[in-house]
C-alpha cells in the first residue's frame, strides 16, 4: 500500500497546501452549536502557531466566513490569546488529529478540516 493512498486515512490527504487569501470550504461539520458546519465557505486569512518540542507548530487557521454571525463561541474562546493573528471577526478552525491503522501498526494524520 502507498503512504499517499489516502482511502487508508479516511480520505484526509497527507499534506493541505493553504494559500493566505483563497476561498476554503469546510468539510466536515466543526461544531454545529456554534455554526461551523460543513459546507461553510470563507478567505484564508492567517495561520496561527504554537511552540512544540522545539518546533513552530501550526494551530489554528483563521478564515473569513460569509456568514460572520457564527462561531461566537470559537472566536470567543480563541480571542484574548490570539489578538495578534486575526481580527476579531474571523472564525479559528482547529487542527484534527486522528491515528488510523495500517496493518499492524498506527499511521497518524492530522490537518484542517478544509478544502
Amino acid at each position: 500500500m502507498s503512504l499517499k493512498d489516502i482511502s487508508q486515512t479516511g480520505n484526509l490527504p497527507f499534506t493541505l497546501p493553504l494559500v493566505i487569501g483563497q476561498y476554503y470550504m469546510i468539510t466536515s461539520n466543526v461544531d454545529k452549536e456554534d455554526g461551523i458546519l460543513n459546507g461553510s465557505i470563507g478567505i484564508s486569512k492567517t495561520v496561527s502557531t504554537k511552540s512544540k518540542n522545539q518546533a513552530t507548530v501550526p494551530e489554528l487557521l483563521w478564515l473569513a466566513l460569509d456568514d460572520v454571525s457564527v462561531a461566537q463561541n470559537a472566536k470567543q474562546k480563541f480571542w484574548k490569546t490570539h489578538q495578534k493573528y486575526c481580527k476579531e471577526h474571523w472564525t479559528p478552525i482547529e487542527k484534527v488529529v486522528r491515528d488510523f491503522p495500517l496493518g499492524l501498526s498506527m499511521r497518524g494524520g492530522n490537518r484542517f478540516r478544509v478544502e
